[in-house]
């Protein structure tokens, strides 16, 4: 008989700014991208990510991300 296992715990770290990276969850980092829609802020390496991997999908809400847009 095999026993499962409890999943293991996730550790969030404060960020003191007002607005974090919702790729990552850190500071933002470069050029600042949002999401239209749900307002979800991304920093130059993770909206490259997003297009690389998540066929340039918002993490928050799966809206299309357009160009990178000003903070």
């Amino acid at each position: 008989m095999s026993t499962i296992k409890a999943p293991a715990t996730i550790a969030f770290k404060p960020v003191t700014e007002s607005v974090v990276d919702a790729f990552t969850g850190g500071p933002l980092v470069g050029a600042v991208a949002k999401c239209a829609k749900c307002m979800c802020c991304y920093g130059a390496e993770s909206l490259a990510a997003l297009k690389k991997h998540n066929q340039g999908r918002c993490m928050g809400c799966g809206e299309l991300m357009a160009s990178e847009a000003g903070s």
